[in-house]
């Protein structure tokens, strides 16, 4: 049998802050929570993935390929020193990117 205790709240202290937590609606986010975890694990089992055709791999690393040369657009049209580092973190995450949608079509 589920019990809920009383409702008690409490401040947190930070300066110039003051929020209030609620226990009964902290217990519920985390009961929601978990019913949502468990519910995605139950479907995400429910029915295995079948892999992709070749076809659709392929035009999914042609549009890969595409997106990223796009980023020399991105770095043709910086004029900000800001921009440049913006671009500069842009092209390490798109590196990344293409790396993993190859191993994906590996």
């Amino acid at each position: 049998m589920l019990f809920l205790s009383p409702v008690r709240e409490w401040r947190c202290a930070q300066p110039g802050h003051s929020v209030r937590i609620t226990c009964s609606v902290t217990f519920l986010l985390a009961l929601a929570a978990l019913l949502l975890l468990a519910l995605g694990t139950a479907f995400s089992q429910a029915a295995p993935a079948s892999a992709p055709e070749p076809s659709d791999i392929i035009q999914f690393l042609s549009q890969t390929i595409n997106w990223y040369r796009q980023l020399n657009v991105e770095h043709q049209i910086a004029t900000e020193p800001s921009d440049i580092l913006v671009i500069n973190d842009d092209r390490q995450l798109a590196d990344q990117a293409v790396r993993l949608s190859f191993e994906f079509a590996r």
